[in-house]
């Protein structure tokens, strides 16, 4: 009975298995940038910001438009004038009216319903309307280069990621193997020594090397999940997998005095569209000097009793023209908004150029130390056999084997470093240059 329920117990665990393995994505990085593009949390802001950009644009149109409202009011007075007004209003007024001054200085209460319908259609003389949609669209244009420097950003840090992973891949295995070699050596030491009373220093010092490898080990894997959570939160995919495929290999544009056409960032054209925003609203805040003019016509409904009602209409045009100190000083404002945009823009513009170059010299550093890192690592590994052989021979001791080893595992760990380094600035220099690419 027993053997049955662990047969089964170990089907149903085969079988969660491979279910949990056949619903995980295993992702390229061109297929998580285009996860992260659609479901990724960080663009949410900007999802946001440019709705309600586009909500901006819809109401500052809406401007143009009439607007229509509808009044109704009830009126109870015993006031002369208000009660001789409404007696007019309701076209009740008669001549006996007149006939009694009593009754015009102290009338009796007047009861007066009334509905009012009335429009008004703005005349934009002054151009404010179009001057404000000036600043709305200008806004707009730098949250859409905002969102479009977000998406460049996760490129950017999900290529950074992804070669790390590759990288640790790599150094997990090579540890894995370097384990197996070193226990075997230490394993056979142990045997050819055992008589020999100091052999315990040489042998522990294999034996830290061994638990130093393990922690090696451990600690890529530590890293590979943490790189993995943070993929899956940038992507926005719980069920996401790091493939192993390498990415479409980036090219280099160099920058140059004749090159400088090339250099393109969704984050300076952003600043530069605000910008212009700010120099749109200087002009949006002049227009208050202009007047308003606009259209309106009423119509109106009036009743005492419902016994009969009164109907009249107005129409015309009205102009206002106000003044005071708040129209000059709301304009000085927005010019200092301007000079502080503008200044932002040309100094994070300086800021970023010299950074491109500086990381163009880092590239340039990285590539050649990688370069000597790997003719090392061949040195190092061609050392190894050469002592490998020499200690099987008797020649040298384990020692002389072990201070070279653990040179070999130092210098491979500082190779998958530098290139994970090499590959984040990597990306960070050339989107400069290609993001501008349709």
């Amino acid at each position: 009975m027993f053997k049955r329920y662990f047969y089964i117990f170990v089907l149903l665990v085969t079988y969660t298995y491979h279910i949990g393995v056949a619903n995980s994505k295993m992702l390229t990085y061109e297929q998580l940038v285009q996860e992260a593009l659609v479901h990724s949390p960080i663009l949410k802001p900007s999802d946001a910001k440019l709705n309600v950009m586009e909500k901006s644009v819809k109401l500052n149109n809406s401007y143009y438009f009439p607007t229509f409202e509808i009044k109704q009011k009830y009126l109870n007075t015993t006031g002369p004038v208000n009660a001789f007004g409404m007696k007019l209003t309701k076209k009740e007024l008669m001549a006996s009216d007149f006939q009694n001054i009593d009754k015009l200085n102290t009338p009796d209460s007047e009861n007066i319903h009334q509905t009012t319908l009335s429009v008004y259609i703005p005349i934009d003389i002054s151009g404010s309307i179009s001057a404000n949609k000036n600043v709305i669209d200008n806004q707009n244009s730098a949250t859409e280069f905002e969102k479009k420097w977000v998406e460049t950003e996760i490129k950017k840090n999900l290529y950074a990621l992804y070669y790390t992973n590759l990288n640790l891949m790599k150094m997990e295995d090579f540890l894995k193997k370097e384990r197996k070699f070193l226990e075997g050596v230490a394993r056979a030491y142990d045997i050819k020594s055992s008589e020999n009373k100091n052999r315990y220093l040489t042998y522990n010092q294999a034996r830290i090397i061994l638990e130093n490898i393990a922690e090696g080990i451990n600690s890529t894997k530590v890293e590979r999940n943490k790189i993995l959570e943070s993929v899956r939160y940038i992507c926005g995919v719980e069920d996401v997998e790091l493939a192993s495929v390498l990415p479409k290999e980036l090219d280099i544009t160099n920058m140059s005095a004749g090159q400088e056409a090339t250099f393109y960032r969704y984050d300076l054209e952003s600043m530069k569209k605000m910008m212009d925003a700010a120099s749109a609203s200087i002009i949006k805040e002049e227009k208050n000097y202009w007047p308003s003019l606009g259209a309106f016509a009423e119509y109106n409904i009036t009743t005492g009793k419902f016994d009969h009602y009164a109907k009249d209409r107005t129409v015309g045009i009205g102009l206002n023209w106000s003044f005071g100190m708040s129209i000059p000083a709301s304009v000085s404002l927005a010019k200092a908004n301007f000079v502080l945009s503008k200044t932002n823009y040309e100094s994070k513009k300086t800021s970023v150029l010299s950074e491109v170059k500086k990381l163009k010299d880092e590239l340039e550093q990285l590539k050649y130390a990688i370069e000597s890192i790997e003719k090392k690592h061949k040195l190092f590994e061609e050392n190894k056999k050469i002592l490998d052989y020499q200690y099987k021979r008797g020649s040298v001791e384990l020692y002389n084997m072990l201070d070279n080893f653990t040179h070999y595992l130092q210098n491979y760990s500082e190779l998958q470093n530098k290139k994970s380094e090499y590959r984040s600035k990597l990306i960070s220099y050339t989107l400069n240059f290609q993001q501008g690419v349709k």
